[in-house]
């Protein structure tokens, strides 16, 4: 691996304060779709126990 692409690397590597932020924020966003999705499937087979019972 030459000089350059372990410069590259590095420099990929590195975690600046704006890259953290926004990591954090994509978290954020994948978190709350996740809980949205967990809500949905929740009601989907609440609602198809109720379809069952009639």
């Amino acid at each position: 691996m030459g000089a350059f692409e372990l410069l590259k690397t590095a420099h990929e590597m590195t975690f600046t304060d704006e890259k953290i932020r926004l990591l954090k924020e994509h978290l954020r966003k994948e978190e709350k779709k996740f809980e949205l999705e967990s809500k949905k499937r929740l009601v989907d087979e609440q609602l198809l126990a109720k379809s069952y019972e009639v």
